[in-house]
């Protein structure tokens, strides 16, 4: 990690005045020190690091609680691979989350995260901010999701019970619901430094969702004893859409840190029940934190909302908060 230190000389007289011995390299060194740094980062980069986590609790007898103990294993695996060449950047992501939690409540264990996000994109820097892009993105889960209650529920879809007196129901199979988003435009970093770089997008944009057979909780609270599914379907949209993201390190790179939101509009879509572009505008946005507590531990903080109208009508929302034992495999 490289750290820039701006120092500011103060000087009592109106006549420039500089340190003893110190050295001020004309103005063409400077060019070629950046010139060198920009042909350092030439070529292909890499980054591939493994994650673990593990929580416990156990209760015996105290008052007001449940009597057991409580697990939370967790995993996960960031990749990176890019490469930069002249006015050519490609960058490619991938990252995997893995939660599972048992409680005295719940005799199984159930995943409380699963994901697998891949992307692929390429900027091409008409000037050093701005150009055109392309992006390719995939995510899904890897398992299978499942329902599941302390007690007994029965089930329902459409009106017709599908379970019974169950205290576990299947949902979802594993990599369903799948989502593909492919989009060009033009892109923009009016910043680009250590501490923040922001990245903008706009452009258009192709969303194709694979979800039949899957389904999803729609609980009506006027009906108690009956748990209500919707079942899904896949679908197509294209329109306008629009991105933008910040990131950054700190704190000699002790703090990482991101934030951004995407917003899709589908003037193109295949909707059923034939709603307004604007009921069908797809949202999503995202916060993550990390602090690096030492070399092989981090403290994770991430969250992320998601509106996503012809799968859900409520927001998806999540957010975790790990201590996370860390090991970078290799990293160029």
């Amino acid at each position: 990690m490289k750290t820039m230190t701006l120092a500011a000389l103060i000087c009592l007289t109106t006549v420039p005045a500089y340190a003893v011995n110190e050295y001020v390299p004309p103005a063409e060194e400077v060019k070629a020190d950046k010139d060198k740094t920009k042909e350092s980062e030439q070529g292909w980069h890499y980054h591939l690091s493994l994650g673990a986590s593990v929580a416990f609790g156990a209760n015996d007898q105290v008052v007001g609680q449940q009597s057991g103990a409580s697990w939370t294993l967790g995993f996960n695996l960031n990749g990176a691979v890019g490469l930069l060449r002249n006015k050519h950047d490609w960058r490619n992501t991938l990252s995997i989350l893995e939660n599972v939690t048992r409680s005295p409540a719940l005799s199984e264990w159930v995943k409380s995260a699963d994901t697998l996000d891949f992307q692929s994109i390429y900027y091409l820097h008409l000037a050093e901010w701005i150009g055109p892009f392309a992006r390719f993105s995939l995510t899904t889960p890897l398992f299978k999701g499942r329902e599941v209650r302390a007690t007994p529920t029965d089930y329902s879809v459409n009106g017709t019970v599908v379970a019974s007196g169950v205290t576990s129901l299947k949902l979802t199979d594993p990599f369903q619901v799948l989502t593909l988003k492919e989009s060009v435009g033009v892109f923009a970093q009016p910043v680009s430094k250590p501490s923040i770089t922001i990245d903008t997008r706009a452009g258009f944009g192709v969303h194709e969702v694979f979800a039949d057979g899957a389904r999803v909780v729609a609980d009506d609270a006027a009906t108690a004893n009956v748990v209500e599914l919707n079942e899904l379907d896949s679908y197509v949209q294209a329109g306008v859409e629009l991105a933008v993201e910040a990131l950054g390190v700190l704190s000699e790179g002790k703090v990482n840190y991101g934030v951004g939101g995407e917003v899709m509009v589908p003037l193109v879509n295949d909707d059923p029940q034939d709603r307004s572009v604007g009921d069908l505008t797809n949202i999503s946005a995202h916060a993550r934190l990390s602090f690096k507590l030492v070399e092989w531990a981090s403290l994770d903080i991430e969250a992320k909302a998601l509106r996503q109208p012809q799968i859900s009508e409520d927001w998806q929302k999540s957010i975790a908060m790990l201590l996370t034992f860390g090991y970078t495999v290799f990293e160029k």
